[in-house]
C-alpha cells in the first residue's frame, strides 16, 4: 500500500507466512483448549506508541487511537498570532506541543520533529514531539494514582522509565479552548446537544478516561457508570441510545446488567466492550442480550460497530 507521505508499505499475509514455514496456526477452540490464559490476554497488553517531546518525559499513546505520524521538518512550522500551524495533506494543523497543556519540560526543536494525528476529531490537530521511540505491546495494569493531571491517563513503567499515558482528546480540548470559541470542545459540545446518548459501564479508570474521550469526540453524548448496578438505576431514570458495557465489574457484572435490562422489555441496542476474548465469553454475552461484541484492545472497530448499533 501507499502511505499518505508517498512511502510504500508492505502488507504481511500472515496465513502465507505460516503456510511458508510450516507452521500451524490454531484455532479458536484449539486456542481455548491450549491456554487457559488466553482468557486474559487481551486485558493485560495493548499496543502504544512510545515518543518523547522533550529529553526528560516519556509518553505512550494506544495505537488505535493514532491515525497517523507525520515526519515534518521545524522550517514547517508557521506562527498566526500564539497559534502553531503546519500543512498537512493541503490542510492547515494546529500544532499542539504537549508543555501548553501538561507541567512537561519545553519540545526539543531539532531539524526533523514528529507530527502525531489523532482519529476523530472535529479539527485537525497534531501532537509535536521530537523523539519517536517504539511501538511496543505493553500491559494496561496502568498506575491511576501515583500521577494525577489533567490531560494524562495513568502512569506505568516501560524499560525502568516512568511513562506518561497521554489522554490524548483531553489534551487536544484543554489546547483548542485557549485558543477560541470555534475549536474542537465547543463544537463536540454544539453536536452533543443533539447526540446519541450512550450508558457506558466500566470500573477501571483507565479504561473509563479512554474509551469515553473516544466517543465523546467522535460526537457521541456519554453517561459513565462505574459499575452494573448504578448503570441499571442510570437506565431506568433516562433515556439512552446505546449501552456500551464491560463484562467483569463488581457489585452487577455485565451479564447480570444486559439481563435485568432485557427483562424490562427494552431493545436497546447493547454492545460488550471487554477484555475476555474466548468463544465461551462470547455467546454468553450474547446470551445476556448484547447485539455486539469488541475488545477493549480493539478500539479500531468500536466507532464503526457503534454507528451500526445506533
Amino acid at each position: 500500500t501507499v502511505m499518505g507521505d508517498g512511502e510504500v508499505a508492505l502488507i504481511l499475509n500472515i496465513d502465507g507466512v505460516a503456510d511458508y514455514t510450516g507452521v500451524s496456526m490454531l484455532n479458536v477452540e484449539e486456542f481455548d483448549q491450549a491456554s487457559d490464559s488466553a482468557n486474559v490476554i487481551a486485558e493485560e497488553m495493548q499496543d502504544v506508541l512510545m515518543f518523547k517531546s522533550s529529553p526528560t518525559e516519556q509518553f505512550a499513546v494506544p495505537l488505535p487511537l493514532i491515525k497517523r505520524i507525520e515526519r515534518i521538518s521545524n522550517n514547517d512550522i508557521e506562527l498566526i498570532g500564539d497559534a502553531e500551524f503546519v500543512t498537512i495533506d493541503g490542510i492547515s494543523t494546529h500544532v499542539l506541543r504537549l508543555e501548553d497543556v501538561l507541567n512537561v519540560a519545553p519540545t526539543s526543536n531539532q531539524e526533523t520533529m514528529f507530527l502525531l494525528l489523532p482519529k476523530h476529531i472535529q479539527k485537525p490537530y497534531g501532537v509535536l514531539f521530537s523523539t519517536l521511540l517504539d511501538v511496543r505491546s505493553v500491559s494496561m495494569n496502568i498506575d491511576t494514582e501515583s500521577y494525577v493531571a489533567d490531560g494524562v491517563l495513568g502512569t506505568s513503567i516501560i524499560d525502568s522509565v516512568m511513562t506518561l499515558f497521554l489522554d490524548i482528546y483531553r489534551a487536544v480540548e484543554i489546547k483548542s479552548a485557549e485558543l477560541d470559541s470555534q475549536t474542537v470542545v465547543h463544537v463536540t459540545k454544539q453536536l452533543n446537544s443533539s447526540a446519541k446518548r450512550i450508558l457506558f459501564a466500566e470500573d477501571t479508570p483507565f479504561f473509563q478516561s479512554l474509551v469515553k474521550g473516544y466517543l465523546e469526540t467522535a460526537g457521541y453524548d456519554v453517561v459513565l457508570a462505574e459499575n452494573g448496578l448504578i448503570a441499571l438505576n442510570l437506565f431506568n431514570e433516562s433515556d439512552f441510545d446505546l449501552i456500551v458495557s464491560d463484562l467483569e465489574m463488581p457489585e452487577m457484572d455485565g451479564y447480570e446488567l444486559m439481563k435485568n435490562i432485557r427483562r424490562t422489555g427494552s431493545t436497546i441496542p447493547a454492545l460488550a466492550l471487554s477484555s475476555l476474548n474466548k468463544k465461551r465469553d462470547v455467546e454468553k454475552a450474547k446470551t445476556s442480550g448484547f447485539n455486539k461484541y469488541n475488545l477493549k484492545v480493539n478500539l479500531d472497530k468500536l466507532i464503526d460497530m457503534i454507528d451500526t448499533l445506533v
